[in-house]
């Protein structure tokens, strides 16, 4: 399968072998956050971790707290998780995503609204001033 050009294919891991590169790029992990969404947790709606795999090992870049919270409602024990796992990404490519990522969707609704917002709105400045810079044609 493909997802904006990138090679994945959805397979199950165990958590045992998914590596969270904290060192690189993830942020730290947040009990809190894991403890939340294990209260809340609904697999139906439950997005698939993101993974890349490099040497022969399985990275997240996306989805380390669901993961973590799957494993706190299984006793913390490891448990198969199916993940959607992407070939030929870098290190700095995995770093970009999750910048993105963190960007536009880590949040409360509110904030994810008025980050928006923000975008639009500085988007609409740029473009006023580039037209009063374009001179006027007579």
């Amino acid at each position: 399968m493909t997802d904006k050009g990138l090679f994945y294919e959805e397979m199950e891991i165990s958590t045992a072998d998914l590596r969270v590169p904290h060192a690189s790029y993830q942020r730290s992990l947040s009990v809190a956050r894991v403890r939340r969404i294990a209260q809340n947790f609904d697999e139906r709606i439950a997005n698939k971790p993101k993974v890349s795999c490099r040497d022969g090992k399985f990275y997240v870049f996306d989805g380390q707290h669901t993961i973590a919270a799957r494993r706190l409602r299984n006793n913390g024990e490891d448990l198969p998780v199916a993940c959607k796992v992407y070939y030929g990404l870098t290190v700095q490519t995995e770093a970009a995503t999750v910048r993105i990522h963190d960007e536009f969707f880590v949040g409360t609704f509110q904030e994810k609204l008025e980050h928006i917002s923000q975008i639009i709105t500085n988007s609409y400045k740029r473009k006023n001033t580039e037209k009063e810079k374009t001179p006027k044609q007579e």
